[in-house]
């Protein structure tokens, strides 16, 4: 099975690169936890007991260094889906009913004028 990308651009109004989140589908080694960190300066190994990508999420924006991490098989349930949503200036996301909510800022310390911040779900 080949690659799936969400539609969002994490950095769409803020002067940054166009990032996009994929993922791959599968039965062996499933990704069980999911983190979005951010960081003052750039990291060069992800936290303890995570793989990551180290491709900052917020590359060119100004803003904090954002990389996303995870863990495979922790006994918890795989993870099936991730959306993004972009609420209204500076207001924290609802909940979504069956969604968790992974409260981390993607535009975290940007300061353009157009500053929206996907949350990820």
């Amino acid at each position: 099975a080949g690659w799936t990308f969400h539609k969002q651009d994490l950095n769409e109004r803020n002067k940054g690169s166009f990032v996009y989140i994929g993922w791959k589908r599968g039965r062996v080694n499933p990704i069980t936890e999911l983190r979005f960190c951010a960081f003052d300066k750039q990291q060069f190994c992800p936290l303890d007991g995570f793989e990551w990508n180290p491709s900052d999420l917020n590359s060119g924006s100004r803003g904090k260094f954002i990389y996303v991490m995870w863990k495979r098989n922790t006994g918890k349930p795989p993870i099936r889906e991730i959306t993004f949503t972009q609420p209204s200036y500076e207001q924290v996301p609802q909940q979504m009913p069956g969604w968790n909510l992974i409260n981390q800022d993607l535009c975290a310390g940007c300061t353009t004028a157009f500053h929206k911040s996907p949350y990820i779900y």
